[in-house]
């Protein structure tokens, strides 16, 4: 009987497997994405934006008005430099084939904008818009020369050619430093159907005399900012490249910049003269010092940092201990919660032996450091330049998801795939999941209702360990329960001994046959659960097919907590910062069930100690809420799906054992009598009902007789 109910539970599950998809989208249908904004026409090439991705002006450094004015005067002086030129290669439209929008300008051959033309703004107007600078420097990947007075960044360089090819669109610009004798070029070419642009950097010799040089590669700037509230990543640098024998990379949050460039304004500040400059015999003072850097940012070359000069060095010296110095340099660039602009080296040539990358801190926001825009510079070795003989440097930049199906278009070797995409130490796992999703998704077409599907899969496979758990778990509590009196005469005979009471449980628990440690065996299917659970979150957390995807109901953005609707809970206290201005109800949901399952599913206390715990648990609880507040919505959407699966496995499922019965009482068990009502088969002696294979065994017997002649006692 106890089979056939297991076997009908499971052919209801299969059933409600296949119609649960058409039901949820029948009920309640997805809601209806806004319509995309309409597309420019691929001659109006959009100008750099006025703001960045979050609505907001950059920060900019704090001066005096008497600077300010002596600033505007310098300007005022200087020749005016020609008016840049813009323009753009590639498209935005879809159907272009480009999966991405340049806009370049000749101030420093740098780019403005990069659009991708399948991903919308977190607003949904328009096409995303990964990196953009609306500011008069330059822009991403502007180049530098070490040792140069000439800022290359600054200048105009001239565009030779926008060559238009049949599949493919690219960009030239050139400029000479007649100082050295060098003639330096820079392409960026884009082709259809590819999240990569090529870098080509080319310097050349024209004096007939050879030198030695060495340039500087900056990194994106203004890149995209997602979920400023919710989002656990917002723009992070990533760096790496081989380290033994395998790739290595390191992350450098904004806030470690932060926290380094102040330690380095109070450096300044402390040597800053009166005028609050700071001279270069002041600055050499300290040996560990780099004339290097204070050559690089005396600009006007009085030997003197200004104010604005040393809070601009203190940006780029706030990188200095995060700089990847080790050999090969694989990768360096921005990333965010499900994009990154990264910068890639060939693996089989000299280019990244000797190159280094260092983090950089460009515009600090005071309030939210988090949201501080930074990038990575790229510093090349030593190049020896012989006249003849450029020397050619190729970049691949990737602009795109932080996903292994986008960027192994890029980059063919596995070990730089899992190290670009950092899923951590379940990343295999992460990516299986993330398979299975995308199997899904393609059967049912919604990515909530394809989660449910993978959570129902999970827990069918793990069925029959979390099974076995909660029968061990059922047995354990009735032979606590038969124990229960012995362990009270203990507990009153050593009630003022606690570590005499200790060992006398153990001996008590050591005659019956109990192990003291199977109480942990219960953990044993929580921690197989673990790795699938962080290796799904993992890939939850980074899938960019949820990004802005529906389920049902008010859930639009999976990505993103549902958001139900807006509540000023930042205004709190202590915790209002962290909750954001939405009420989310699907982690209240969550709690909820996980509060019900404790309260069913716990057993009662037994001593003081357990009860403590458990109603620690219950204040744990608090904490939980606010722990999973800000989960996105489909990763809640999994724990309320596992936890409903849990729920009526326990509830639904029947018994595939029976745990120990409780002991017939003593008059009974002097009859012989072993079961209830006296009947059934013989017991052992062949006088009594012998307990079914179910409700006992030779343990339990022996379990029985000892408790009964103690209780005599």
């Amino acid at each position: 009987m106890e089979e056939k109910r297991f076997f009908i539970f499971l052919i209801l599950t299969s059933v409600l497997i296949f119609l649960m998809p058409q039901l949820v989208q029948l009920i309640w249908p997805a809601p209806p994405r806004p319509p995309a904004a309409p597309q420019a026409a691929p001659e109006q090439k959009p100008a750099a934006p006025a703001e960045d991705e979050t609505g907001e002006k950059a920060e900019r450094p704090e001066t005096a008005p008497a600077e300010q004015a002596v600033a505007a005067a310098n300007r005022a002086e200087a020749p005016a430099e020609p008016a840049a030129e813009t323009g753009a290669i590639g498209s935005t439209d879809p159907a272009s084939g480009f999966k991405m929008e340049l806009v370049w300008t000749n101030r420093g051959a740098s780019i403005r904008s990069i659009q991708l033309a399948e991903f919308r703004a977190e607003e949904r107007t328009g096409p995303l818009e990964l990196i953009g600078s609306d500011r008069g420097e330059p822009g991403s990947f502007a180049l530098e020369l070490a040792d140069v007075p000439a800022r290359l960044g600054e200048r105009n360089w001239t565009v030779v050619s926008v060559a238009d090819e049949q599949g493919a669109e690219s960009v030239r610009f050139e400029t000479t430093v007649p100082e050295r004798g060098l003639a330096i070029a820079k392409t960026f070419h884009l082709t259809k159907d590819s999240y990569a642009v090529n870098l080509t950097v080319e310097i050349t010799q024209a004096s007939g005399k050879a030198d030695t040089v060495s340039y500087r590669l900056g990194g994106p700037r203004g890149f995209v900012v997602e979920g400023v509230w919710y989002a656990n990543k917002l723009r992070d640098v990533a760096i790496g490249g081989p380290q033994k024998n395998d790739i290595k990379r390191q992350t450098v949050r904004p806030i470690e910049l932060v926290k380094a460039a102040d330690t380095w304004l109070r450096e300044f500040q402390k040597i800053a003269g009166p005028c609050g400059e700071v001279t270069k015999a002041r600055w050499l003072e300290d040996p560990d010092r780099n004339e290097e850097w204070f050559v690089r940012f005396d600009r006007d070359g009085d030997k003197k940092l200004s104010p604005d000069e040393w809070r601009a060095a203190a940006k780029y010296l706030a990188g200095e201990p995060k700089k990847w110095a080790a050999s090969p340099l694989r990768f360096a660039g921005v990333e965010g919660q499900y994009f990154m602009n990264l910068m890639l080296l060939p693996s089989d040539s000299e280019q990244g032996r000797g190159s280094v990358a260092v983090p950089v801190l460009l515009e600090r926001d005071s309030e939210y450091p988090n949201r501080s825009d930074v990038s990575v510079e790229v510093q090349s070795p030593l190049l020896d330049v012989q006249p003849g003989s450029p020397v050619r440097h190729e970049y691949a930049i990737y602009a795109g998801p932080r996903s292994a199906e986008y960027v192994q278009t890029v980059v063919s070797d596995e070990r730089t795939v899992h190290a670009i995409l950092a899923y951590g130490m379940f990343s295999r796992i992460s990516r299986i999941m993330v398979g299975i999703l995308r199997f899904f998704h393609g059967w049912v077409h919604n990515w909530g209702v394809a989660i449910i599907l993978l959570t129902v899969l999970v827990r069918m496979c793990m069925f029959p360990i979390s099974r076995r758990q909660a029968i061990a778990a059922q047995k354990m509590q009735q032979k606590m329960a038969l124990l229960k009196p012995e362990l009270d005469k203990l507990r009153e005979k050593h009630k003022n001994n606690p570590q005499e009471f200790g060992r006398a449980q153990l001996e008590l628990w050591r005659k019956h046959g109990m192990n003291p440690l199977s109480p942990m065996a219960g953990c044993l299917p929580v921690l197989l659960q673990m790795p699938i659970f962080i290796g799904l979150w993992q890939g939850l957390q980074s899938a960019v097919e949820l990004r802005q995807s529906p389920f049902v109901l008010w859930i639009d953005n999976l990505s993103a907590p549902d958001m139900l609707f807006p509540l000023p809970l930042d205004k709190l206290p202590l915790v209002g910062g962290y909750l954001g201005p939405y009420f989310n109800l699907l982690p209240i949901l969550v709690v909820g069930l996980m509060i019900l399952q404790q309260k069913l599913f716990t057993p009662p206390a037994t001593d003081p100690q357990m009860e403590s715990q458990q109603k620690m648990m219950s204040y744990m609880m608090v904490l939980f809420a606010v722990f999973f507040y800000k989960f996105p919505s489909g990763l809640c959407l999994y724990i309320i799906a596992s936890t409903s699966w849990a729920l009526m496995e326990r509830k639904l499922v029947p018994k595939m054992q029976h745990a120990t019965e409780p002991p017939p009482s003593e008059e009974k068990g002097k009859r012989g009598g072993g079961g209830r009502g006296g009947g059934g088969r013989p017991g052992r002696d062949g006088k009594g009902p012998r307990p079914s294979s179910d409700n006992g065994s030779k343990w339990t017997d022996k379990l029985n007789e000892l408790i009964k002649r103690a209780s005599k006692r």
